[in-house]
C-alpha cells in the first residue's frame, strides 16, 4: 500500500517533468504551460522549490490564495515607514492526508483537474506516515 509521502513523490516528480517540458514547448502549445504555472483554487498543486520539505507537505489540492500583510499593525507605521504595509501571496493547501498548509515565498505546478481530477486520489489507499 502506498503511503501519503510516497505518492506525494510521485506526484511531485510527474509536476516537475511537466513543468520543464513546458519549457521546450511550441508556441501553439504556450497556454498549457501558462496553465501549468498558474494554479486555480482545486486544482491539485505541487510546490517545486521547497527541496527539503517532505514530500507529503508539498502536494495537495489548493484551497485559496490570499495576500496577507507581512507585518501586524503594532509592527508597521505606514506614516513611519512612508509607505502602505507590505503583502504577500499566501497559498493554502489540502494535503492528501487531509492536514491544510500555508505557504508563502514558493512556486506551485497546477496538475488541473482536467489532467489529474482529484477523485482519482480518493481511490488510493494511503496509509498515514
Amino acid at each position: 500500500m502506498l503511503t501519503s509521502e510516497d505518492l506525494s513523490q510521485v506526484l511531485i516528480a510527474c509536476a516537475q517533468s511537466l513543468a520543464t517540458l513546458t519549457l521546450t514547448l511550441t508556441a501553439h502549445k504556450t497556454e498549457w504551460a501558462k496553465r501549468l504555472r498558474s494554479p486555480q483554487v482545486g486544482d491539485l498543486v505541487v510546490e517545486t522549490t521547497a527541496h527539503r520539505s517532505p514530500a507529503l507537505h508539498r502536494v495537495g489540492r489548493l484551497t485559496a490564495v490570499a495576500d496577507e500583510p507581512c507585518y501586524t499593525a503594532d509592527q508597521w507605521n505606514e506614516g513611519k515607514e512612508g509607505r502602505p504595509m507590505p503583502t504577500a501571496v499566501l497559498f493554502t493547501i489540502e494535503l492528501l492526508n487531509g492536514d491544510m498548509m500555508r505557504w508563502t515565498d514558493c512556486v506551485f505546478v497546477s496538475l488541473p483537474r482536467e489532467v489529474c481530477p482529484m477523485d482519482l486520489l480518493q481511490g488510493i489507499a494511503l496509509k498515514p506516515l
